[in-house]
């Protein structure tokens, strides 16, 4: 069992790990770990490999330009996947423990209606700004066995936490109102429009007094939970307890769990695809790129990891599933954390280009988001991913 301040530390930890290893726009931005505290020189660490990939050879993206298999990112999907059901245990927990405090403490019960319609705001945002998540349905459909029912409303679960936190704050903003009542205006002005700019500015004082008082109740609220919640860092029934009260796995948070869990292992194994395709038109376009500056930030970043104890440590437990050490997926992440750099060269390289062409050119698009997407779109044409699952 871990305490939620460490836990929500960890997750904080694995977010940034898998953002920096699925890809992104910008390269892995790492600092050395090399000393410990006090300025004296860390052991060094010796590097241990008993991974065995068991089937190297699977395909795993087709290609017209020749195929990729699982050599370089059986174990980078396994992971990944794990952390997405790590995670998504945790924010279980976390969303009931602050549902039971919300009624049994606060009195305030959840409105499913209300949530329900916030959740489908949400959803209709993300088939805006994040298509790929409606895209991948039927890789995680077929990953995970869930039905496309299931899939909605797990989908709808990964929305809970955030309202359940809102009516907290909303709770806490309450309170604080009370505590900063509007004034009467100070009658120091003499025209009604230097009236009204005196009510405005001492509005805004006092919004700014609620705010910083209702934030100070939700940074104590947090802080209490170093002793009230504890998160369960295993993949049983127990998520983990509150109040000593146990927070068990439902068969609804079941479907959660593993929606994420595909869902992580179908968008990373998307990336890979667009990766490795993203990196053969850079080397049509400019030749081999050069790897170093790659290399010493790739150093720099497996230091980092090294020397985070709770992340190391839930890495070493995660990757002890597979037959394999941290120190193999760190060796296995050099690949994905390479094609993300590749990625950014060719962005830019592509932006030189568009930068270049007379405004007359019969290539040039009204945008370069355009001319970037079209590129981009041509050079994924003929790949798809097979055996995704593994």
């Amino acid at each position: 069992m871990m305490k939620c301040r460490k836990a929500l530390a960890l997750l904080a930890a694995l977010s940034l790990l898998a953002g920096c290893a699925s890809g992104g726009a910008a390269s892995p931005a790492v600092s050395a770990a090399s000393e410990e505290a006090g300025g004296i020189p860390a052991e060094p660490h010796v590097p241990v490999y008993t991974y065995e990939n068991p089937d190297p050879d699977m395909v795993l993206v087709r290609s017209e330009g020749g195929d990729i298999t699982y050599k370089d990112y059986r174990l980078y999907l396994d992971v990944n996947e794990e952390l997405a059901r790590y995670s998504a245990r945790q924010s279980l927990a976390l969303a009931e423990a602050v549902e039971r405090d919300l009624r049994k403490n606060f009195g305030i019960e959840v409105n499913e209606e209300e949530f329900e319609q916030m959740a489908a705001q949400e959803t209709a945002m993300a088939y805006l700004y994040s298509p790929a998540v409606f895209e991948n349905f039927p890789l995680v459909r077929e990953i995970s066995g869930l039905s496309e029912e299931e899939m909605s409303g797990a989908l709808t679960i990964s929305f809970r936490q955030q309202y359940l936190i809102n009516l907290l704050g909303t709770h806490f903003q309450e309170e604080a109102e009370q505590d900063f009542p509007a004034a009467a205006l100070p009658a120091t002005v003499d025209s009604g429009a230097e009236d009204g700019k005196a009510e405005t500015t001492a509005e805004q004082e006092r919004q700014q007094k609620i705010f910083e008082a209702a934030s100070q109740r939700m940074s104590e609220y947090s802080q209490e939970y170093d002793q009230r919640l504890e998160l369960d860092n295993g993949d049983g029934e127990l998520l983990g307890t509150f109040d000593g009260e146990e927070i068990l796995l439902t068969d609804e948070g079941t479907r959660f769990v593993e929606y994420m869990a595909a869902s992580s292992r179908a968008g990373t194994a998307d990336l890979i695809r667009e990766g490795e395709m993203t990196l053969r038109a850079l080397t049509a376009l400019q030749g081999e790129p050069d790897r170093a500056e790659f290399e010493a930030t790739l150093a720099q970043y497996r230091e980092q990891i090294v020397g985070q104890e709770l992340l190391y440590s839930e890495l070493t437990r995660i990757c002890g599933k597979f037959g394999a050490t941290v120190d193999d997926y760190l060796l296995l992440l050099e690949r994905p954390l390479w094609l993300q750099y590749a990625g950014d060269l060719y962005y830019h390289a592509l932006y030189e280009e568009y930068s270049a062409l007379a405004e007359d050119d019969e290539s040039r698009t009204a945008t370069f988001d355009e001319y970037f997407s079209v590129r981009l779109e041509k050079a994924l044409d003929g790949s798809e991913l097979v055996n995704v699952g593994g």
